[in-house]
C-alpha cells in the first residue's frame, strides 16, 4: 500500500517535472497571445465599422433667411440642372426656392464648394446655368435647439440625482 502510493508520488513528480517546460513556455507565450486576440479583436471591429453605412437624408429649411451675397434671393432647386445629384430624394414642389442642406454634401459625395460645412445654403437666382452657392442665414429671435438644450439639462439633473443617490447609500 506504502510502495503504490510512493510509486503514484514519484509518477505524478516526474509528471509535474516534464511539464514544466512546457508551462514556462506558455507562460513567456501569454503576452503574445494576449496582443493576438487584441489585434484580431481590432480587425474584427475594423471591418464591422467599415461595412456601415448612414445614409443623409435632405434637410429643407423654409425659415432660413436667403444670402445677402444673392441680391436677387434663391434660384428655384428645379432651375438647377446640377440640383438632382445634390438631392437623395429630389423633390421640386417640396424644396421650391427654400435653402436646403443636401444630403450628398453632408456625405461627401458631392460638394457645392470647397468649404466642409455650410449648414443649409441655397443657388443665388441667376446663375443657374453656373451655380453660385452661398450659405443662407439663420432666422432672428427663431430658437431651434431648445428642446435640446432642455433634455440635455435634465438628463444632467438626473445623472446629478444618480450620482448623489450612490454616495449616501455607499456611506450607510
Amino acid at each position: 500500500m506504502a510502495g503504490e502510493r510512493f510509486l503514484k508520488e514519484e509518477l505524478v513528480h516526474q509528471l509535474r517535472m516534464a511539464l514544466l517546460p512546457l508551462q514556462r513556455l506558455h507562460l513567456a507565450l501569454l503576452p503574445l497571445q494576449r496582443l493576438h486576440m487584441a489585434t484580431t479583436g481590432a480587425w474584427l471591429l475594423l471591418l464591422l465599422l467599415s461595412t456601415v453605412e448612414a445614409n443623409m437624408h435632405d434637410s429643407v429649411h423654409p425659415r432660413y433667411i436667403a444670402p445677402a451675397a444673392c441680391a436677387h434671393g434663391c434660384a428655384a432647386w428645379s432651375a438647377v440642372p446640377s440640383a438632382r445629384k445634390l438631392f437623395a430624394a429630389f423633390n421640386a414642389s417640396a424644396l421650391q426656392s427654400h435653402c436646403a442642406i443636401p444630403a450628398a454634401t453632408v456625405t461627401g459625395k458631392s460638394t457645392p464648394s470647397s468649404q466642409p460645412y455650410w449648414g443649409p445654403f441655397c443657388v443665388c437666382k441667376g446663375t443657374e446655368s453656373a451655380p453660385v452657392f452661398e450659405a443662407c442665414a439663420a432666422p432672428l429671435h427663431v430658437p431651434e435647439q431648445v428642446r435640446t438644450a432642455a433634455r440635455l439639462l435634465l438628463l444632467l439633473l438626473l445623472l446629478l440625482l444618480l450620482l448623489l443617490t450612490w454616495f449616501l447609500l455607499l456611506r450607510l
